[in-house]
């Protein structure tokens, strides 16, 4: 994925499904006959507003590289992100946790790390019996 194909989708996520662009929209915008930048001002955070801006800019020189966006993002999400949030995608995602069982022994196992880490609150215990058959 490029930087424009992820600020699309960055502002995608953050703008409830609404895309930046149909195909022809996208088509438009190369002629300089469309401007998405009204849809992109409705994120409300300013800092991921003008990352997402320079990271769809028309001029692939003129946008922001990965290592921009990544130190950008570093400012605005929690240092929690790149060291609990990453590994749990990266893990669940690779071929190592394969079935479902596997996935939640896997967060169970990090449950400690979640609450200190993004919650903030100490893990209340919870001992009651699954309403479903395992």
């Amino acid at each position: 994925m490029d930087i424009f194909s992820l600020g699309c989708v960055i502002a995608e996520i953050l703008l409830d499904g609404k895309t930046l662009f149909t195909y022809e929209e996208l088509l438009a915008y190369r002629r300089n006959e469309y401007d998405p930048l009204p849809i992109v001002d409705k994120i409300e955070d300013d800092d991921i507003k003008a990352i997402v801006k320079d990271m769809i800019k028309k001029n692939p020189s003129e946008r922001a590289d990965i290592f921009d966006v990544l130190k950008r993002w570093g400012s605005i999400c929690p240092d929690s992100f790149s060291s609990i949030i990453y590994y749990i995608n990266a893990s669940l995602s690779s071929f190592n946790f394969v079935t479902p069982d596997q996935r939640i022994a896997l967060i169970q196992q990090l449950l400690d790390p979640i609450y200190e880490e993004i919650i903030k609150e100490p893990k209340v215990p919870h001992y009651e019996t699954l309403p479903i058959p395992i």
